[in-house]
């Protein structure tokens, strides 16, 4: 490959005690900033290309380790997962997710408050002894409430990430070539990592945004990842090294080093977002029709306590 030019040593540049599994000394905000626009003041703050290879654990001459193994669990690049993402979102992160919003925070407060002046003046010297207790409950029920609501998005939202990765498995599933240990392997788009060396050739549509390592004429149409139409040419730092998902490789090859994967990258988050948002709306129109009502009544609720 024509790309080889400049990595062409037999012998890795990191020690083996720099390449074994641990804990990556950068994050996927780091390396979001370099394309969420493309920034070289960026691409210097973190000591360039090389550089952010190093801190990715990946050597541009081998690629990752096909043994590569969590030190936790065993799971074959779980620590790499972990770190910077995979292709699809966990039922928890869903509900963290779902619960970020602020009526449904408000909604909380309100519930704490009343829940805890509830019981107070249930305890209270002043509360009557033959009354029953039942000064948590306007709390309690406001929590069950909001726990209904976020409950509910989340498992909507699953559904649909579901729904989506079956429906458009078969689309967008292709196998794209990688090094690893040394070797040209041909894996699903879904099996990339960030740290991958990926390696380009015409009419490859990129599924991951990276940066270029070396290669030969690489010219991209990334017009459906940011609309400019014309032809983007590629080359080392501190020229045009970002390469972007969803860009089109129209001629040249080249070797990349993986940055982000599968939701992270602009052009994966559009597609599930235009798939999603229809379903989304429905819902968040019952919710919030929902929310408005119970918001109301928990702040009288709370209020009526002071």
């Amino acid at each position: 490959m024509p790309g080889n030019r400049r990595y062409n040593s037999t012998t890795p540049l990191l020690a083996d005690s720099d390449r074994s599994d641990g804990p990556f000394k950068i994050d996927p905000n780091e390396l979001g900033k370099l394309v969420d626009p493309k920034s070289q003041e960026q691409l210097e703050k973190l000591g360039g290309v090389k550089r952010i290879c190093e801190l990715l654990r990946v050597d541009p001459t081998t690629g990752l380790s096909p043994d590569e193994q969590s030190v936790e669990d065993g799971e074959s690049f779980g620590d790499r997962k972990r770190a910077f993402g995979k292709n699809s979102k966990s039922y928890l992160e869903l509900v963290v997710e779902a619960y970020y919003d602020k009526t449904l925070i408000m909604l909380t407060i309100a519930a704490l408050v009343s829940l805890a002046v509830g019981l107070w003046e249930d305890y209270s010297p002043r509360h009557p002894a033959d009354e029953p207790r039942i000064g948590w409950v306007e709390g309690t029920a406001i929590l069950v409430a909001v726990a209904a609501v976020v409950f509910t998005n989340a498992t909507n939202d699953y559904q649909k990430e579901i729904q989506f990765k079956k429906l458009n498995a078969k689309k967008e599933d292709r196998t794209v070539k990688v090094l690893r240990g040394g070797k040209e392997h041909q894996i699903s788009v879904f099996d990339l990592n960030v740290g991958d060396i990926l390696l380009l050739e015409p009419g490859d549509i990129i599924p991951v945004d990276a940066l270029y390592l070396d290669g030969h004429n690489l010219a991209c149409d990334e017009s459906s990842a940011t609309g400019e139409s014309d032809t983007m040419k590629k080359r080392e730092a501190p020229g045009d090294c970002f390469i972007l998902s969803g860009s089109k490789v129209l001629e040249g090859v080249a070797r990349v080093v993986v940055i982000a994967v599968g939701i992270i990258p602009d052009h994966n988050f559009l597609l599930r977002f235009l798939n999603l948002t229809r379903s989304k709306l429905v819902l968040r129109q019952d919710d919030d029709g929902m929310l408005s009502s119970i918001e109301m009544e928990a702040h009288t609720r709370a209020l009526a306590h002071f």
